[in-house]
């Protein structure tokens, strides 16, 4: 790391840290069970069953597994609300690593109230360094680019401060969700992926020389790592090799970018294997990624979700459910996996079904969702999104090559969620990193401009 980015990491780090788990502490839901109309129980229940050797199942056959929320007096679920399944049964619905991380913390401390604290503070720590990270991005990109010292502070001081003001990622800490560690990840694969583009000076260290190999491999283990996190991002992975290609043609230091880019994406393939062949095993299927997608495709293209601005909804997958529970031959079958199976293949045919009827809605569609993966537009929010544009300005203006990154995640991730479905914004959390570095370079930036253009104008009065 450069001197005074470190110096930044650190402060950011320090209040940050504080910020986070004081609020943290302070909260009702620190010693609680996850929050029963969450997805946090799913998680739960998978961490707690991976702790007791039974594998990757859901299983709320044992009373200790809803005991705790009976008991709880936040909670106050029942088995009928967060129960999945009526046996244990081996999922591909959820993505592996939180529930891992769960798994861990019950083998050393016992499932309860400080055990749910214990992970709580975990996601709190995940959320406060990589926003810390960010802050450490900013500088580095400003100082890299020859600004002004007082400018680099500003970069650093302005990205801080959007942290500080974000309560909206605090929240997140309460609950037994992936956005923490997708965050932290991301960040992290931001920041590999500027090293990548930069040659690792400034970025990462004076003077450290890597192979591209070495980047190579880090971009892929940090994709897969993130897969792991949230399935979504597999679909960044031709975007990914596409964002590479660009910005490691413009670098000189590095050749043959089109084979190096796909490297990466050999390395995150290769990581994210073990899994996907689990899930063909368990499925009996081809179905590398699972039942979850297909299923929750339903709730993104349904005319309820072009009715609710483009916004996930679960009713025509709930519709679908009491459809097939009406048929014979699916009340007949017994297998909890073949069952999915049959939700996922009536599923997947409605989503078809539903594209062909409504090709010309499809614009609007896309269009609601977006705006709706972008919200709120009002208060701290707009004035943050005034910040990031300014970034973006500035990143462009300046011919940074930190633009390539800095902003084509988030229009990645965009075009990912528009294809797809949005809920809400949540999808946009993971990128919050890169969203503080735009608006703190934003602000720097537009300081840096002001400055220049009150200078200029003295000088002419001078004259």
């Amino acid at each position: 790391m450069s001197t005074k980015a470190q110096l930044w990491f650190w402060l950011a780090l320090t209040i940050l840290l504080a910020i986070h788990l004081v609020s943290l502490v302070n909260s009702p839901w620190l010693f609680q069970p996850p929050k029963p109309n969450t997805d946090g129980p799913d998680y739960e229940n998978i961490g707690f069953n991976l702790a007791r050797g039974l594998g990757f199942v859901f299983d709320w056959t044992d009373p200790r597994a809803i005991e705790v929320y009976q008991q709880s007096e936040l909670s106050k679920a029942t088995v009928a609300d967060i129960a999945r399944t009526s046996q244990p049964t081996p999922t591909t619905a959820r993505p592996p690593l939180l529930p891992w991380l769960i798994a861990v913390v019950y083998t050393i401390v016992p499932r309860g109230p400080f055990a749910f604290a214990t992970i709580r503070f975990i996601l709190a720590i995940c959320l406060a360094i990589a926003s810390a990270l960010a802050v450490y991005v900013s500088v580095a990109i400003a100082a890299k680019a020859n600004q002004p010292r007082a400018i680099v502070n500003l970069a650093g001081a302005g990205t801080l401060l959007i942290a500080i003001g974000d309560r909206n990622t605090r929240n997140y800490s309460t609950d037994f969700l992936t956005e923490p560690l997708a965050l932290l990840l991301t960040e992290l694969l931001t920041i590999c992926l500027l090293a990548w583009l930069y040659g690792a000076r400034e970025v990462i260290g004076e003077g450290l020389k890597f192979s591209w190999r070495w980047y190579a491999i880090g971009v892929g283990v940090l994709l897969a790592a993130m897969i792991y996190s949230r399935s979504l991002f597999v679909f960044w992975l031709p975007g990914i090799w596409v964002l590479l290609w660009i910005g490691l043609r413009q670098n000189h230091i590095w050749k043959w970018p089109a084979g190096q880019s796909l490297l990466a994406i050999v390395v995150a393939g290769l990581c994210l294997a073990p899994w996907w062949i689990r899930n063909c095993l368990v499925l009996g299927a081809v179905m590398p990624l699972g039942t979850q997608g297909p299923i929750t495709m339903l709730g993104g293209y349904s005319d309820a979700a072009l009715a609710a601005g483009g916004d996930w909804q679960y009713a025509p997958e709930f519709e679908l459910r009491e459809e097939l529970e009406q048929n014979p031959d699916f009340q007949q079958n017994t297998d909890p996996i073949e069952r999915e199976l049959i939700v996922v293949r009536e599923a997947s045919r409605r989503v078809r079904s539903w594209i062909a009827a409504h090709l010309a809605d499809l614009p609007t569609l896309f269009g609601r969702r977006i705006v709706t993966h972008w919200n709120p537009y009002h208060g701290r929010s707009l004035l943050w999104k005034f910040a990031m544009i300014a970034g973006i300005a500035w990143l462009i203006v300046t011919k940074n090559r930190a633009a390539v990154v800095l902003i084509g995640l988030p229009l990645l991730n965009t075009v990912v969620v528009m294809m797809l479905y949005t809920t809400g914004g949540r999808f946009l959390v993971p990128l919050y990193g890169i969203l503080y570095s735009l608006g703190g370079i934003g602000i720097a930036g537009c300081i840096a401009w002001i400055t220049k253009f009150w200078v200029g104008k003295q000088h002419a009065r001078s004259r």
